[in-house]
């Protein structure tokens, strides 16, 4: 019996090295394409501009469903949308019908072959990213002044009650919207991914919508979610994790570089990111990234609120065996001095953050090693898959996941 199982196991293995190494070899010519395409030089005034735009065939479709229904039927329609199973509800309104079938087409510069390598190099660092994305990506979002200025209006991420089941099911949303995009299959026609980023290019609109409604401070705030701040969130879910897995020790090659940022290219076009600001490759979106946090950071009362939420809810939802300054100093470590200080994360000795930064390292230099053999790193993958999915049901504490719209925004 043992002998079979072997055999069984050594024939999965081999099937897994022809499958990954020919799905690298057919990305590999088109990454090296892209990595010589033009990095833009990306101006404030150019950013600038696109604050004044945001995203009118996503606000047309929202503006129909408030403006013409009563309050339950408009309630029933979106809760319907937002359902996150995948799956259209046949009786929705034909012109929403009709946003779906219009905007689930990737464009037509899309690539299979970088598409679905990109996914997979998403899954095999899938726990690292994660851990990116609470202690890079989302902080680093805060130091946008004006763009805390709308999560706190919006009232999700700042949660003020004892059990954090509003900032939970955010955490659960984002990273179920990183999941469902990123995971092998989910931007295929009809994907979860796709669905999902329809779903959310909505709720922005519907964002947008309600604080407009409620006296939302254009002139000093600029338009709520406009394009630079879609451009901003884009990157921080790739070009800033680039950045960080080279920050933690995890080095990508070309291919597996401009793979998992071609992904996000497609998402963001899919989300309704102008096409003026869908970086080139990965050299262009890292470009793009820093100029936006460059051209919006500022201290804000916002950004402080945001983070300690951020913090707090770290805290609460952490395993016993994590000390209390793991967080902070993570953050310190990811973000750095100026950012760290401009959102006021609690000080960290500098002999923390660099024992941090060593064991941090010396996970992911045994992760990477262990990535290089086949089988461990069919288990990586499995173990990742697995963790993730657990996480996001955990912080939302259902099988089923909704994508809700605040109740403070949606009263008068």
């Amino acid at each position: 019996m043992l002998i079979y199982i072997l055999v069984a196991v050594l024939i999965i293995l081999l099937i897994y090295v022809g499958w990954y190494h020919n799905l690298k070899s057919k990305a590999r010519p088109k990454a090296k394409e892209a990595s010589n395409a033009k990095v833009r030089d990306w101006s404030e005034s150019i950013l600038e501009e696109h604050r004044k735009f945001t995203d009118p065939i996503a606000d047309d479709i929202v503006k129909f469903i408030f403006d013409n229904k009563e309050e339950k039927e408009m309630e029933h329609i979106f809760r319907m949308i937002v359902r996150n199973d995948g799956k259209l509800p046949d009786d929705l309104p034909p012109k929403v019908k009709e946003y779906f079938e219009k905007t689930e087409h990737l464009p037509d510069w899309a690539d299979w072959d970088l598409i679905k390598f990109g996914q997979e190099n998403y899954i095999r660092h899938g726990l690292p990213i994660a851990m990116l994305l609470f202690y890079k990506s989302l902080p680093e979002c805060y130091t946008g002044a004006k763009g805390a200025q709308v999560l706190l209006s919006t009232t999700r991420l700042n949660d003020h009650s004892k059990n954090l089941e509003v900032f939970s099911r955010r955490m659960s949303e984002t990273g179920l919207f990183i999941f469902d995009a990123m995971m092998p299959g989910g931007l295929n026609p009809g994907g979860k991914g796709i669905r999902t980023a329809q779903k959310v290019r909505l709720i922005h609109a519907s964002m947008r919508y309600f604080l407009k409604k409620r006296g939302w401070d254009t002139e000093k705030f600029d338009d709520p979610i406009n394009q630079e701040d879609m451009a901003g969130t884009l990157m921080s879910f790739s070009s800033l994790i680039l950045l960080g897995l080279e920050q933690i020790g995890i080095k990508l090659d070309t291919t597996e570089r401009e793979a998992y940022i071609h992904c996000w290219r497609v998402i963001g076009h899919v989300m309704g990111v102008h096409p003026d600001l869908i970086p080139n490759n990965a050299d262009d979106a890292i470009s793009l990234g820093m100029a936006i946090i460059n051209h919006q950071k500022a201290p804000s009362k916002a950004g402080h609120r945001l983070a300690n939420a951020l913090l707090n809810f770290c805290d609460k939802k952490a395993p016993p065996f994590i000390k209390e300054d793991f967080h902070t100093a993570m953050m310190r470590l990811l973000m750095g001095e100026d950012l760290s200080a401009m959102l006021e994360i609690p000080p960290v000795s500098e002999k923390r953050i660099k024992s941090l930064s060593r064991k941090v390292h010396t996970y992911t230099k045994i992760r990477e090693w262990l990535d290089h053999s086949t089988l461990f790193a069919l288990i990586i993958k499995w173990i990742d898959t697995f963790a993730l999915k657990f996480s996001f049901r955990y912080l939302g504490r259902s099988r089923v996941n909704y994508f809700f719209l605040p109740k403070s925004l949606t009263r008068d």
